[in-house]
């Protein structure tokens, strides 16, 4: 209303603090000496009140702060070695976002996502040598606005999720912040030690060479990237999304999610992306998602041309009743300059696996056995093959001479023809409801292996192994 006194929801929450606070110690009152005016005491309390208190900048737009802390306990045995690290759980690290919405007008809304990623110690960078890695302690994982219409679907714009980020992460049990399908969110820093024990200055990162912008994925799953993206409305349980993006890229993706089919809850979701000139985050001589690049001179820069795709599926089934459930994923990436990339290197005389894929079970129950929470059993396996691969740096041929000089194959430059890893797991999770907490206990074991022929002569072929690494992580993320 016009005139008379206007006061927003948060003054009046204070002034009632206030006048409790004055009422509680009103023998004192005159000593505070606030004045006469009772009117004029009462807001220059709320005014000071208010100095003290963490508030919105605007009335118009909502304001929600939220976010996780997952921190763990690692053991690892990697053939050489063996020890204990506490740090941040990368498959889920902790973060803090603050997530702002308004009404525009009927059926329609805006409003924001900034969110920040916090290690301690990050886990995944770790290795036999290093015990604490505090790289990128403090990350921007988004910053992007959106406009929402009811009836049309969502637009983004900013750096945050591509339409394939989380295709290959389908699930309906409780586990993704600390168990979905990654090699190197619990091992990625490991050296990859020879059969015959010798510890190589390759890592088990490199069995997998990155994919995407933070080089932890999976084939066929997307990342964080400056975008344009719209979103669907959800008909049916399903959600279609479609992004474009710096320098470039675009993607499609397809979501459906059920929580009661025939008695059965049901997760799944697929997409495919393109790749054309993707090989620099602005740094020179860096490769950003493992795919050849082509380029008048040598090396990488921001002009190289790629031209990579990937597909990634993932679907998830749970039995109300009984709790049981099974997850799949499965994901590709094909690189088609990669065979002219190997030509241009004077590499003859061997077939160029230009593919990547991995694919992944996991099988368990979810119930409530016990009043705090549902528990979560699982079993789990995981294999990712990797045909010819590209230096992060040049983007050359990438050399496995190291490992092929720790395993005495008897050359001294090689490349890999292809590469395999796989790992098969174990563990639970109980949720404490009540805390908003969950606490997790899990373990992988892996097993890895590389085709190794000679650079120069690829009539020299070799088969390396290597010794396994087994991996146990307990720890504890809680949402605020």
């Amino acid at each position: 209303m016009a005139g008379g006194l206007k006061m927003s929801g948060a003054r009046i929450a204070l002034a009632a603090v206030a006048g409790l606070a004055l009422g509680a110690v009103a023998t004192s009152a005159q000593a505070a000496d606030l004045g006469g005016n009772c009117c004029a005491d009462l807001e220059e309390r709320i005014a000071e009140l208010e100095a003290t208190t963490a508030r919105k900048g605007n009335r118009k737009v909502s304001l929600t702060v939220s976010g996780q802390v997952n921190e763990s306990l690692m053991y690892y045995d990697a053939g050489d070695e063996s020890n204990i690290y506490q740090g941040t759980n990368d498959t889920a690290r902790s973060r803090f976002r603050f997530v702002g919405e308004a009404r525009i007008t009927d059926g329609w809304k805006a409003g924001y996502l900034m969110e920040f990623g916090v290690r301690s110690n990050r886990l995944n960078a770790v290795s036999q040598d290093v015990a604490n890695s505090r790289t990128n302690a403090i990350d921007l994982r988004h910053s992007a606005w959106w406009i929402d219409s009811k009836e049309l679907g969502r637009v983004w714009i900013g750096l945050t999720s591509q339409a394939t980020d989380g295709v290959t992460e389908a699930t309906t049990a409780n586990m993704n912040h600390f168990a979905r399908p990654s090699l190197s969110k619990f091992n990625g820093g490991f050296f990859l030690v020879t059969e015959g024990g010798v510890r190589t200055n390759r890592t088990w990162r490199d069995l997998q060479p990155q994919d995407g912008i933070t080089g932890d994925n999976v084939p066929g799953e997307g990342d964080r990237r400056n975008l344009v993206k719209y979103e669907t409305p959800t008909f049916a349980g399903f959600k279609a999304s479609a992004a474009w993006g710096e320098d470039d890229f675009w993607d499609i993706g397809l979501r459906y999610s059920n929580s009661d089919l025939a008695g059965f809850k049901i997760a799944a979701a697929a997409g495919y992306a393109e790749y054309t000139d993707d090989s620099s985050n602005g740094t020179v001589n860096t490769n950003m998602r493992g795919c050849a690049a082509l380029d008048p001179g040598v090396g990488v820069t921001s002009t190289s041309d790629t031209d990579c795709s990937t597909f990634g599926v993932s679907a998830s089934l749970m039995h109300s009743d009984t709790g049981l459930f099974v997850t799949g994923a499965y994901g590709q990436r094909t690189d088609d300059l990669i065979g002219e990339r190997y030509a241009a290197a004077g590499v003859t005389g061997i077939a160029i696996d230009d593919e990547a894929d991995f694919w992944s079970v996991q099988a368990g129950i979810e119930r409530k056995f016990i009043a705090l929470g549902k528990t979560t059993l699982y079993g789990e396996y995981f294999e990712s093959n990797t045909g010819a691969q590209i230096g992060d740096q040049d983007g050359d041929p990438r050399s496995f001479s190291e490992l092929g000089v720790a395993a005495g194959v008897g050359f001294a430059t090689a490349s890999a023809s292809s590469t395999e890893v796989n790992y098969w797991g174990v563990g639970i999770n109980q949720n404490i409801d009540a805390a908003a907490m969950d606490l997790y206990l899990a373990y992988r074991h892996h097993e890895g292996s590389a085709e190794l022929f000679e650079t120069g002569n690829s009539a020299n072929r070799a088969s390396v192994g290597f010794q396994d690494l087994d991996i146990v992580m307990g720890g504890a993320k809680i949402n605020f």
